[in-house]
C-alpha cells in the first residue's frame, strides 16, 4: 500500500528554525495553531512518504511472523533481481524509517529490505519484555530471510543493527555477501554502553506537538549532530515518533525495550569478535562518526588488524553516534563497498564461487 502526504511546509521549517535559534520566549500556543493548519502529521507513524521531486517512494509495507507469533513489519523497496538485496537493521530505539534516504538513493538498482525490530515502529510489541534481547532479534531476522527465501543479502547495520549482523554471521556465516557496520564494532566501551540506556531512558517520551518534539530531540542529540539544521531535526522527529489519535507525538518504540537493555547481559567480546571475523569472509565496510564514543579509533583499528581479509573503513567528520549514511563520505564509501561486492560476484572468488540466480553462494568447484 502506498499513501501520499503533503510534505512539511516551508513555514513549518522556518518555525523550527525559530525554535533552534531562540529556545526561550516561544509562543507554543501560536506554534501549535500554525502546526494544525500547515503541517500534515501523517508523515509520522511509518506511513508512506514523498521522495525528492515529489515522486512517490517505491516501497511496500509487508509483514512476517516471529516464532512466538508477533506480527513484524518491514519495508520492501523494489530493486534489481540480479543483485543480492540489502537488509537494513536499525539501532536500539529506531525503526525502518532510518533508512529512507539510503533506500531512495539505491533503489531500484538494489532491492532494500528494512525491518523494524519487535517493539518498534509498526512491528507488534512483545508481551514478554524479556524477548527484547539480541538473540531473539537474530531469530526474528532469520525467520524473515527464510520467509523471503533469500539465501544471502548485503547487511547494513547501524549501532544495534551492526551487533546483530555480527551475531547472525557467527550463526550462519554464509548468509551475507557483504556488510556495512555503522558506528559499532565487536567491542563497546563500558562507559559508552552504560550511557546509551541512561540517555534514552531519561528522555521524555511524549510531546503535545511537532515543535516541542523538535526542541527536546534537538537538545538531546545536538552533541552527536552539531551541524543538523531545522529540516534535519524535523526529519529526525518524523522517523523516531508516531502520531497519537489526539495529534500529539510519542517515541515510536516500546519503553520496556530500554529496561530490558539495562538489565540484560550483553554478548561477550569473544562472541562479538567471533562474529566479526566470520563476517569478514565477505567485503566489509566499517563507518564511524569522528565524534562517536561507541566506535573509537582504537576499536576500529583493532577491527582492521583482526580482520581475516582487508576491510574498508570510513570516518565521517563532525558526526557522533550515529552517522545517517547520507553524508558525502558515507555515500562514497557505501558505493565503493557495493561496487566491490558486484565485482566479486561477477568474478566468482575462490572463497564463494559467485552467486546463483537466487543470490545464494555457489559452492566452490
Amino acid at each position: 500500500m502506498r499513501v501520499r502526504h503533503r510534505p512539511v511546509s516551508f513555514l513549518a521549517f522556518e518555525l523550527a528554525n525559530l525554535i533552534l535559534d531562540s529556545r526561550s520566549a516561544i509562543d507554543y500556543e501560536g506554534l501549535l495553531l500554525v502546526q494544525s493548519h500547515y503541517v500534515d502529521l501523517t508523515a509520522f507513524g511509518a506511513r508512506a512518504q514523498i521522495g525528492k521531486g515529489g515522486a512517490e517512494m517505491p516501497w511496500e509495507d509487508r509483514y512476517w511472523t516471529s516464532r512466538d507469533g508477533l506480527r513484524l513489519h518491514y519495508r520492501d523497496y523494489s530493486g534489481s533481481d540480479r543483485r543480492p538485496p540489502l537488509l537494513c537493521l536499525p539501532g536500539l530505539s529506531r525503526n525502518c524509517r532510518d533508512f529512507e534516504d539510503l533506500a531512495e538513493r539505491l533503489s531500484p538498482a538494489w532491492r532494500v529490505i528494512a525491518p523494524s525490530l519487535r517493539g518498534r515502529g509498526r512491528s507488534e510489541h512483545a508481551a514478554d519484555s524479556d524477548s527484547y534481547v539480541p538473540q531473539t532479534y537474530v531469530d526474528d531476522l532469520l525467520c524473515l530471510l527464510s520467509d523471503l527465501d533469500l539465501g544471502s543479502v548485503v547487511v547494513v547495520g547501524t549501532s544495534l543493527g551492526a551487533r546483530l549482523a555480527m551475531l547472525m554471521a557467527a550463526q550462519q556465516p554464509r548468509i551475507f555477501v557483504g556488510a556495512i557496520l555503522n558506528d559499532l564494532g565487536p567491542e563497546l566501551p563500558v562507559v559508552a554502553q552504560a550511557g546509551i540506556g541512561s540517555r534514552l531512558g531519561n528522555q521524555p517520551r511524549h510531546w503535545p506537538g511537532l515543535f516541542q518534539a523538535i526542541e527536546a530531540l534537538s537538545a538531546l542529540h545536538a552533541e552527536a549532530h552539531p551541524h543538523f539544521d531545522a529540516n534535519d531535526w524535523t526529519r529526525l522527529v518524523s522517523r523516531v515518533c508516531r502520531e497519537e489519535a489526539d495529534g500529539s507525538l510519542s517515541l515510536d518504540y516500546d519503553p520496556k525495550i530500554l529496561s530490558t537493555y539495562a538489565n540484560a547481559a550483553p554478548p561477550t567480546p569473544e562472541e562479538m569478535w567471533q562474529g566479526f571475523e566470520a563476517l569478514c569472509a565477505v567485503p566489509v565496510l566499517s563507518i564511524r562518526g569522528s565524534l562517536s564514543t561507541l566506535l573509537t579509533p582504537g576499536i576500529q583499528a583493532m577491527m582492521v588488524h583482526r580482520a581475516p581479509r582487508a576491510i574498508l573503513t570510513a570516518t565521517i567528520p563532525g558526526v557522533g553516534h550515529a552517522p545517517t549514511l547520507d553524508e558525502p563520505e558515507a555515500v562514497f564509501a557505501i558505493n565503493a563497498l557495493l561496487d566491490r561486492i558486484v565485482a566479486e560476484a561477477a568474478n566468482g572468488s575462490a572463497e564463494k564461487g559467485g552467486l546463483d540466480e537466487n543470490h545464494r553462494i555457489r559452492a566452490s568447484a
